[in-house]
């Protein structure tokens, strides 16, 4: 349609009420002439104007009424367009939670048809553990305590798949309908979570790495200090003890000279596992401290009982009789053991601890070695 035509709709009101006073002039004006031989007096010419203005004024309301209903109904087509073409799903639900109104983008994402749609709520598909926050947010939207929400969750599809959704909803109210109505916009992030969760695995692998011994698979010196920064400070708010034993294989350096590094590195992965197998129920955390030398934090655990422990180990080292034919001790792997443990104090760091242990250490070697010494 032409501009003609446009403005034409636009003042169809007011081109009404033009022609109809045009005419009503005619049929006043010829029943003047044909009646009356007496000209307008002053009140029909009053009453004339308001009636004209009156008219005109219907005119002016009339268009504006149709303009905006015009405006209201090209705003409807074009929500429309946008809600069935979008790329994004779109759905329409009651304060319930009872949905009404899916776009296809939301079939295409979920799988379900518009008719099992229209008999579901949003709770139906969404997986159970993510439902109460859904709940929580809505219910909050609805009391107008927030403007809109956004929540990225978890959604059950028609074949079973579990996919992970970013919503954003928000209320509209339908003027046709006179309702308020739930809109909610989900996105699919089903992709974006996966790599999100492929890097944090891969951040936790490379966390693991910095903190672990490659050899042995036990914490090094960097993890298992952070492991005691952690529990030295629990223990100085609860007031209880923590123990630390250090262990050193005696003679290793002359089993490194005469059976090589290779087997070496064999041993301290055998010495490892023996150690962590005999402290398996103790709570202990174990570490390669370094080189042949390995440390044992005992959270909640007193002196006496860590050097119980101690011992134990020097017992199962013994037992398992790892050749090591250049030793001065025995003809066959030995350890000697450091203990040493107290409640830590206000302003305490864990260096003296670990110094007490390791004077206790070099006590038990020269006692003689595979033995266990508490300081």
């Amino acid at each position: 349609m032409g501009p003609k035509w446009t403005i034409m709709k636009n003042y169809k009101g007011r081109l009404f009420i033009f022609f109809f006073l045009i005419g009503n002039l005619w049929l006043w004006k010829a029943h003047h002439q044909l009646f009356s031989e007496k000209g307008m007096n002053i009140f029909e010419f009053l009453l004339l104007v308001t009636y004209i203005l009156i008219s005109w004024r219907a005119g002016v309301l009339y268009d504006r009424h149709w303009n905006q209903k015009e405006i209201l109904k090209n705003n409807h087509d074009r929500f429309r367009l946008i809600f069935e073409k979008s790329g994004v799903g779109i759905a329409l639900m009651d304060p319930g939670g009872k949905i009404v109104f899916v776009n296809p983008k939301m079939i295409d994402m979920f799988g379900y048809k518009k008719e099992e749609f229209l008999n579901m709520t949003f709770r139906d598909f969404s997986y159970p553990g993510d439902v109460l926050p859904n709940d929580r947010l809505l219910d909050q939207l609805l009391n107008g305590e927030i403007a809109y929400y956004q929540l990225e969750k978890r959604y059950i599809c028609q074949d079973g798949r579990t996919i992970w959704g970013k919503v954003t909803s928000s209320l509209m109210v339908d003027e046709e309908e006179h309702q308020t109505l739930i809109i909610g916009v989900v996105v699919d992030i089903t992709e974006r979570k996966a790599i999100e969760k492929k890097l944090k695995e891969a951040n936790q692998s490379l966390k693991d790495m910095s903190n672990t011994d490659s050899l042995t698979g036990l914490l090094n010196r960097r993890g298992i200090e952070k492991y005691v920064e952690a529990e030295w400070e629990k223990a100085r708010e609860a007031g209880h003890f923590i123990s630390f034993i250090i262990v050193d294989i005696d003679y290793f350096k002359n089993y490194n000279d005469h059976y090589g590094h290779l087997e070496g590195d064999n041993c301290l992965v055998k010495v490892g596992g023996i150690i962590k197998k005999t402290l398996g129920e103790s709570g202990a955390c174990i570490s390669r401290y370094g080189g042949e030398e390995f440390l044992i934090v005992l959270p909640e655990c007193d002196p006496e009982q860590a050097l119980l422990w101690a011992k134990a180990l020097c017992e199962s080292i013994e037992i398992e009789k790892i050749e090591h034919q250049y030793s001065l001790v025995a003809p066959y792997i030995t350890i000697s053991t450091g203990v040493a443990g107290f409640i830590p104090n206000a302003d305490e760091s864990f260096t003296p601890l670990f110094k007490q242990a390791d004077q206790a250490l070099y006590r038990a070697k020269q006692m003689g070695r595979n033995r266990a010494y508490m300081q």
